[in-house]
């Protein structure tokens, strides 16, 4: 009863490197894709490689990964989480910028430790957050502006001369109606 299972067990262990041999070189995921809600959501961005890019156990503290492309260009390190995760985290000195749209590329050089490479260029894009109002409230006849709520810092502006016209030609003629 114990043949079958041992059978079984080396096939697997036999089979596990020797299965990459025929295996392409893919990416399983990456991220972040689309636009993400905070900040913090593109604090790493993460390529999941479908094989070992390092060799267990060689993994260096310097990570150099000339595959990989961002747009526009952002300072950072990389690092691997493992054998098949390449991660690259931005220098927390200068963090993203709200509103833009960053364009990631993964050359088709990229290479696995069993040699393959990818069959074309890998690309994903993510937008950081955009600036949304959050909340606001509203007294009779003016509004306050000091408690508005934004998802980023926002600096108050000035109305500008025309709008000041048209807001107390407004004014005027609700006075009028009174």
């Amino acid at each position: 009863m114990r043949k079958p299972g041992l059978i079984l067990l080396l096939i697997c262990v036999l089979s596990g490197p020797a299965g990459y041999a025929d295996d392409k070189l893919t990416i399983v995921k990456a991220g972040p894709v689309g636009e993400v809600a905070n900040l913090a959501e593109a604090n790493e961005i993460r390529v999941v490689f479908s094989q070992p890019m390092v060799p267990l156990g060689k993994i260096p503290k310097v990570v150099a990964a000339p595959f990989f492309h961002i747009t526009p260009a952002v300072k950072g390190t990389f690092r691997w989480s493992g054998t098949t995760t390449l991660i690259f985290t931005p220098d927390q000195k200068t963090p993203l910028p709200f509103v833009t749209k960053f364009d990631v590329s993964i050359d088709a050089h990229a290479k696995s430790v069993s040699g393959k490479s990818l069959d074309r260029a890998y690309n994903f894009s993510f937008i950081t957050p955009t600036i949304r109002l959050l909340s606001t409230n509203w007294e009779r006849k003016k509004l306050r502006t000091k408690e508005h709520p934004f998802t980023e810092p926002a600096a108050p502006q000035q109305p500008s001369d025309e709008y000041k016209e048209k807001l107390d030609a407004a004014e005027a003629a609700a006075n009028f109606r009174r």
